[in-house]
């Protein structure tokens, strides 16, 4: 998540590497997952890295909003 919200796309790329990553999970504090985090942040080259991992689900309800 900190990697994701600071914009740090190269530690995000090392990250979604590793199978036991969660690219679905939300934080415990906002309810915000990953991917919500990367398009708030404007972070298009995250975006597209979350959105490659086939287990990401972009269907998924943020409870942010």
């Amino acid at each position: 998540m900190w990697a994701v919200e600071n914009g740090h796309s190269e530690v995000v790329r090392t990250l979604l590497k590793r199978s036991d990553v969660d690219p679905n999970i939300s934080d415990t504090e906002s309810g915000s997952t990953p991917l919500l985090l990367a398009v708030m942040g404007s972070s298009a080259v995250i975006v597209g890295m979350l959105l490659e991992r086939p287990d990401t689900n972009p269907n998924l309800i943020d409870t942010e909003f």
